[in-house]
């Protein structure tokens, strides 16, 4: 013998929260200049490797014409300097 269930779901109204209520924060975009041809890069991660002298932060890079390098920050060309 089987049952019947009722899977109707009663009506609710919509509860929106107001737009203005939402803080919406824009992305963040670190750059740098690109080693190979000095065009801004963007930093995609950054990491700190264990080393004998102690710990040495690195970055991904990438610039827009593809130039991709994993490299200690110290390296990095600063924008403003360029």
């Amino acid at each position: 013998m089987s049952e019947q269930h009722d899977h109707h779901i009663p009506d609710r109204p919509a509860v929106l929260a107001h737009p203005s209520s939402y803080r919406v924060e824009p992305p963040t975009i670190e750059l740098a200049g690109c080693p190979a041809c000095d065009q801004p890069a963007e930093i995609i991660n950054r990491v700190v490797l264990e080393s004998t002298s102690g710990p040495i932060e690195h970055v991904r890079i990438r610039c827009l014409f593809g130039h991709a390098f994993f490299m200690p920050v110290r390296l990095l060309h600063d924008l403003a300097e360029a």
